[in-house]
């Protein structure tokens, strides 16, 4: 038996929730790297080199393998769980019994010559089973290169450990933030079967090396084990940039996994590290959190926005500050070119300070936010992407720097080593062929003509001139600190005052820069006036402005001054505009007009910082510069005067104005402690954590609450001065309380208390409301708790729930990993789960998947299902995240999508001549999304390429195998794909042959939804294949071609167009049976007007005892089927206005209300199948098929008379009515004709026509219509017309001329030979009169219309590939036709024959 882990209730009895801590620090471990279970195994590197004699083991580079993921809420929820289970220990290894375990012990099928590889969804799997880790899977992907992006070697001796930072951007446009720890474990590795790979052990003299001398050909020195020194990373994953957080949490756990006795121990301590991050809730501003962990003191500071939580500053912003001490206009010049959106490249021989700088700098332009590619660490296998069009900021290490100086891109390239910033001119190096690339370098005046205003270079200069960036001087009369929380509180506050003041001086910056761009806004029509505010803008600075204003960044920017948005920078720039008044913006213009005449000039103080100066060594050289270089010219002479400063800049403000105007507005602090984390070995409770950290929150709220009381007093005695309201500041602080404790109610379980904490933020202040994280939470909701909140007051007075409440609820139906079968699946049992889980329902589709699964055996692995359903699951979810990011996209990508379409694929970030980004494919179209700001850069119908090959991707490195998409006149789009090419191309070909026979066909979309599921069925058996490794690549791409299914028939030409004579009349073709792996025969099809329910349905009968509704005003099937008959149906009739009398075969009359969709009635009079239901006249009229009929009275629903029309061996095959008060009963040898009160009044036969020993035919269906006259077919595809002449004398005559024994020369319409004839093979299944025409439907598909008068064809339509079993006709416009189970599908059509032009003329 296999072993389960249950997990416990989670309700508000206590306990931690499933749903975790949302908001919390650290989202999710992984390990990275190379053990004994992986093994060695060689990665092409570009620059690995490999030659020499020396030990190849030490001299290659090796791909790293994802070891394990912990996901922070499985770690707090489970132990958690044990405790209310009434565990009293825990197993450090109680996470493995979340795996899925086999309860057979049949070994995993393994393809042969296939290395088993660790997969990424099975990882993701065992980190959490009832929560997806919240990371994507493309960043767990790229997670083993990131972790070792360039140095995977192993080595002789232990390497010291090192710690680098990573930022990647998922596809919705979230950013995550991560620490990585390399340290170095020992291991022994031999040489494997190939010369690329390694085995790896822990131990010199194991039983695996034993086995491995004793089985191999090499000699015993070949296998001679080797001792190496491996790489392991570790990386703590947060949504927030806790970088110092996370890297001293990484520290402590280093110093804890050095102190283990044994290796084994090392996920035990691990565990307890995530364990205690993840119950650590990121604070929301003016709160801070401050916690120990391994003996270390933490705290952390929150984000200096309220709107904003990615504002944190947890780092060092003195970092850019010391790169660039040698020259700090370049700095300047840096941050110039970031905010005109420029190619930035950042290289460094420290992989840690690429990703903190550019943060850094990031913080600089705050409130500006960078919209565009940023990629802070390249690694080897992506270094391309800079040579691909579009913006961006990336990293890489300095061994590139050769490479990327190649690049003809326009980048500029910021070398943070030497602290200097050029731009590239690859183009002339490569062409000249000049092996002195210094003479291709320029620099980045030669590259931007627009700077920064001088006066705003010479006051940022200054003013970093005198910050005391280093602290040693202004620390020696102070005690050195002596113990752990003394060092902790002096780096703290150090760290603190440092980036406040230099937080202040670049806000400082931005507002001399933009400040003023608030007087031209114009908030009636949501429009900046740019016009308007380049007049005020001084000559020599009209390039830069004319340019930033020009950028995606600064129209961000003004979106939020229209949306009025409420940050440091508006309420800085609010409280100088008070303090100067009107002056500036006068000011402004004056100034503007006497630098217009030429009056006052300056040289570039960036050309001056870089080139009068080169013995400038650092910001304090500076002092002498600025009055130096600030000249006026009079009468040809040259004197000094004060540099004169941009008005906005306020002059009048001196510097101590400034920080009392930023300490004015700066927001009080409070500081909460959470409770000690439990000690090594013991439990942890989640819940009572949760709890307490609850009631803390709740005495630092009573402590607000006192504070407001007193400040309310002290401003009653005095006036208040001008600065920020305290009033203000105290609701801040209530609503980040109220957030804290909210969440940690949540976490507990009490979701409804949670919720209301939520809630109320937005009574305090709306800018911090929740909106995201309480959409989660209700999406997350059971039945009962749900209900429960929806009766809550806040929930009723505010529609912003209603509105959200169903687009967050997900309403598709997904197994768990407990519910899938442990055991062996069969076809049987793999059809259930594939239905219900709304995979497939198609039976052939069903097929393939069992003959790919299962590898040619009568039943497949539990595991590999598993893979492959969790594979199709997480696919279908990244593509529901990818479609909301191009939703919330706004007008950027507005009509790209049709309301119908949805994404099936969605691409790695991937290089194309296009640009870097994602490509996308939808059921109608190609797009590809860029990987900045979510536009779709370019978008491709499937019904325009015209040719899909793999090619080469060429790159100033090296060519990419990628897939080039041909469209009409343009250029192919190629996009590097590399060894996902042929896996695309078989799935853009599927979606384009769909998409092509689904307008051919007009099958409403029937074809391109089943074309949509081939593709997610066939990717899904391929990642699946990848990751499990049950077969090769090659088998999986065969397998990938057959799944392809609308691809393989119409290269094989069976699927082709229909005929023209068929397109001119077909209008549209429904599946009555979308969702059911057995199509299913349709038996009868009625329609029923407006005046019925008001609205025209068509009534679809089915053989599966359900009843399917289609809408005629948008020919749409309603997916909601009437079950409410126990048998197969046969036929239908409207009796009044609200009822359907439906005939079954288990002798009953469901009476089914039209209004409700219910049965209200059941009628038993019938002694067999009911076959005809029908009126006549006034009176209803039902046959059963051993030839009883019964005359209902239709108000009573009782019978009023009942009489038999047909004696065996022949039974009843249908019924009808003949004008008012004849009844035409058709049996399989005669048709007879009765009145309402059971009188026969004649009999007609075949051999009217012919002999009967000439020809042996049986009736197959009969049909009156409006002529007098009576069409019957029969079992050799042969029509019969009897005409009858007058309905007064009670007698049916034949039509003379149609009155022949000669068989070949009767009047009947005949068919080309291939649909219709004299046939033994085909026969006749129904017949309709519309109009002036008859429908004749045959047992192989085909629909004959004739002429009623002349009895001559007009056309024959290739409508079903199964027999026609029943007609109708729509109001004289369309007719339907419905097909047995082999089709299931129903056609309409236009009821009028189109004739062809030359007939016509």
């Amino acid at each position: 038996m296999s072993q389960r882990h249950h997990t416990g209730s989670f309700g508000s009895s206590g306990g931690a929730s499933s749903l975790g801590l949302q908001g919390r620090l650290l989202e999710v471990a992984v390990v990275v790297g190379m053990d004994d279970e992986t093994g060695l195994e060689q990665r092409q590197l570009e620059h690995t080199d490999v030659s020499g004699n020396g030990d190849k083991l030490f001299q290659m580079h090796f791909k790293a393998q994802l070891l394990d993921i912990i996901s922070g809420t499985q770690e707090s929820s489970q132990v958690a769980s044990l405790i209310l289970q009434g565990t009293t220990t825990s197993d450090p290894q109680d996470w493995r019994k979340s795996l899925r375990q086999m309860k057979t012990t049949k070994p995993r099928r393994v393809a042969k010559g296939v290395q088993r590889s660790r997969s990424v969804r099975k990882l993701r799997q065992r980190a959490n089973k009832d929560e997806d880790v919240p990371v994507s899977t493309d960043f767990l992907v790229n997670l083993p290169c990131i972790c070792l992006p360039d140095n995977s070697k192993v080595y002789r001796e232990e390497h010291p450990s090192k710690m680098h930072f990573v930022v990647l951007t998922d596809i919705s446009g979230s950013r995550h933030y991560a620490a990585v720890l390399t340290m170095y474990q020992p291991f022994y590795a031999v040489q494997g079967n190939s010369p690329k790979s390694w085995r790896l052990t822990r131990g010199r003299q194991s039983g695996s090396l034993t086995r491995l001398t004793e089985n191999s050909e090499m000699t015993a020195s070949e296998l001679e084990p080797t001792k190496c020194f491996v790489p392991l990373c570790i990386c703590f994953v947060s949504s927030l940039p806790y970088f110092d957080t996370l890297k001293n949490s990484l520290s402590c756990l280093l110093k804890d996994i050095k102190s283990l006795p044994n290796p084994e121990s090392f996920r035990k301590v691990l565990e307890k590290y995530v364990t205690n991050l993840s119950v650590v809730l990121c604070p929301p501003p003016t709160l801070q959190v401050s916690f120990t962990l391994g003996g270390w003191p933490f705290t952390m500071f929150p984000s200096c926005e309220p709107g904003k939580p990615n504002f944190v500053t947890d780092l060092d912003l003195r970092l850019p500050l010391f790169v660039f001490m040698r020259k700090p206009a370049t700095l300047l010049q840096v941050l110039a070119c970031i905010l005109l959106e420029q190619r930035l490249v950042f290289i460094s021989e420290n992989y840690s300070l690429i990703t903190l700088v550019m943060e850094a700098l990031l913080c600089y332009i705050r409130p500006f936010t960078w919209p565009h590619q940023y990629v802070p660490l390249l690694f080897s296998e992506i270094i391309d992407f800079v040579a691909c069009p579009g913006i961006f900021l990336m990293g890489c290490h300095g061994m590139h720097k050769e490479q990327i100086e190649q690049v003809e891109n326009d980048q500029i390239v910021v070398d943070l080593d030497t602290g200097k910033a050029y731009m590239c001119a690859s183009y002339d190096w490569i062409k000249t062929g000049k092996a002195n690339s210094k003479d291709n370098i320029k620099s980045i005046d030669e590259k931007l003509d627009c700077y920064f205003p001088n006066f705003i270079v010479d006051k940022v200069l200054h003013r970093l001139s005198e910050l005391q960036i280093h602290n040693t001087v202004h620390e020696l009369a102070s005690p050195t600190p002596v113990t752990i929380e003394e060092v902790h509180t002096l780096e703290a506050r150090r760290k603190s005052i440092n980036n406040q003041k230099i937080q202040q001086i670049f806000m400082e910056m931005m507002i001399d820069l933009f400040g003023d761009s608030v007087y031209f806004l114009d908030h009636e029509i949501n429009q900046f006036r740019t016009d308007e505010f380049m007049e005020t803008v001084n000559s020599s600075d009209l390039p830069f402005y004319l340019k930033v204003c020009k950028t995606y960044m600064f129209k961000r920017f003004v979106q939020d001054r229209l949306r009025r948005t409420e940050d440091t920078f508006s309420r800085i720039a609010e409280e100088r505009r008070k303090r100067t008044g009107a002056k500036a913006i006068m000011a402004r213009r004056t100034f503007g007009k006497i630098r217009s005449v030429g009056e006052v000039t300056y040289p570039s103080p960036l050309r001056r910082s870089t080139a009068r100066r080169p013995h400038s060594t650092g910001y304090g050289d500076h002092r002498s510069t600025v009055k130096q270089n600030s000249t006026i010219k009079t009468n040809g002479s040259n004197h000094l005067a004060p540099p004169i400063s941009h008005p906005f800049a306020l002059r009048k403000v001196s510097d101590n104005d400034q920080g009392d105007l930023f300490d004015s507005l700066k927001e009080d602090i409070h500081k909460i402690n959470l409770p000690t984390f439990p000690v090594q070995g013991t439990n942890f409770n989640a819940g009572h954590f949760y709890r307490r950290c609850a009631e803390i929150v709740g005495d630092v709220m009573g402590k607000l609450r006192v504070a407001n009381g007193n400040q309310q007093q002290q401003q009653q005695q005095q006036q208040q001065p001008n600065g920020h309201d305290p009033e203000i500041n105290v609701s801040t602080s209530r609503a980040a309380c109220l957030i804290v404790r909210g969440l940690y109610l949540v976490a507990i379980g009490d979701h409804l208390k949670g919720l209301e904490d939520l809630h109320a933020t937005a009574q305090e202040d709306y800018r911090m409301f929740p909106e995201k994280t309480i959409k989660t939470i209700v999406a997350s909701l059971s039945q009962r708790d749900l209900q429960t909140f929806r009766n809550q007051a806040y929930y009723k007075g505010d529609d912003f729930y209603k509105t959200n409440e169903q687009k967050t609820r997900n309403e598709s139906f997904y197994y768990g990993d407990d519910e899938l079968p442990y055991n062996p699946l069969d076809k049987h049992m793999l059809a259930g789960i594939l239905e219900k889980s709304d995979v497939t329902s198609d039976g052939d589709v069903i097929d393939r998947v069992f003959g790919a699964l299962s590898a040619s055996t009568q039943e497949i692995d539990p595991e590999i299902f598993a893979s492959f359903y969790h594979t199709w699951k997480q696919t279908r979810h990244e593509c529901e995240v990818a479609l909301r990011s191009l939703l919330s996209a706004g007008n950027t990508n507005l009509g790209v999508l049709q309301d119908s379409e949805r994404l099936l694929k969605v691409s790695s970030v991937v290089s194309s001549n296009k640009g870097t980004g994602r490509l996308i494919l939808t059921t109608r179209k190609l797009l590809f999304m860029t990987e900045s700001y979510q536009e779709c850069k370019h978008i491709i119908r499937l019904n325009q390429v015209r040719d899909i090959k793999l090619s080469k991707l060429k790159a100033i490195f090296h060519s990419t195998t990628a897939l080039s998409v041909k469209c009409e006149d343009e250029i192919p789009f190629k996009v590097g794909l590399k060894s996902e090419c042929e896996l695309w191309r078989n799935l853009i070909n599927e979606m384009k042959t769909g998409r092509i026979l689904s307008r051919d066909w007009k099958d409403h979309a029937m074809t391109l939804g089943a074309a949509a599921q081939n593709v997610g069925i066939a990717d899904a058996v391929y990642q699946s294949a990848q990751d499990e490794g049950f077969m090769t690549e090659e088998v999986a791409l065969e397998w990938v071609t057959k799944l392809c299914n609308f691809t393989k028939l119409h290269q094989s030409g069976q699927l082709r167009a229909v005929p023209l004579e068929t397109d001119e009349m077909l209008l549209l073709r429904i599946d009555t049976s979308p969702k059911e792996s057995k199509k299913t025969s349709i038996t009868n099809i009625i329609y029923s007007s407006a005046g019925i329910d008001e609205i025209p349905r068509v009534w679809v009968a089915l053989a599966s005892n359900k009843i399917r509704l289609i809408d005629t005003t948008q020919w749409t099937l309603d997916s909601r089927p009437i079950k409410d008959c126990n048998s197969k149906l046969s036929s239908m009739c409207v009796v009044q206005r609200n009822e359907l009398w439906v005939g079954a075969a288990d002798k009953s009359i469901y009476v089914i209300r039209t209004d409700t969709m219910k049965k209200s009635r059941v009628l038993h009079e019938h002694s067999a199948p009911v076959v005809s239901i029908f009126k006549c006249g006034k009176q209803v009229v039902s046959a059963s098929s051993d030839g009883e009929v019964i005359v209902w009275n239709q108000e009573l629903t009782k019978s009023s008379k009942t009489f038999h029309v047909a004696q065996p061996p022949y039974s009843l095959i249908s019924a009808d009515c003949v004008g008012e008060s004849t009844i035409c009963c058709c049996t399989k040898a005669s048709i007879g004709l009765y009145a309402l009160d059971g009188e026969m009044r004649q009999r007609l036969t075949l051999s009217e026509f012919f002999s009967s020993p000439f020809l042996e035919s049986q009736i197959t269906c009969c049909s009156c219509t409006e002529q007098n006259e009576i069409w019957v077919g029969d079992t050799r595809g042969c029509l019969y017309v009897w005409h009858r002449r007058s309905f007064h004398d009670g007698t049916l005559t034949s039509d003379t001329n149609l009155h022949t024994h000669d068989r070949f020369n009767r009047l009947i319409p005949k068919c080309n030979g291939i649909l219709f004839g004299i046939d033994s093979d085909i026969a006749i299944t129904c017949i309709m009169e519309s109009g002036t025409n008859v429908w004749v439907g045959n047992s192989i598909g085909d629909i004959t219309i004739l002429n009623s008068d002349t009895l001559c064809q007009d056309r024959v339509l290739k409508a079903h590939d199964a027999s026609v079993t029943s007609l109708c006709h729509v109001e004289n416009r369309y007719v339907i036709s419905g097909s047995s189970s082999k089709d299931g599908k129903i056609a309409v059509w236009r009821a009028f024959v189109t004739k062809p032009k030359e007939e016509m003329n």
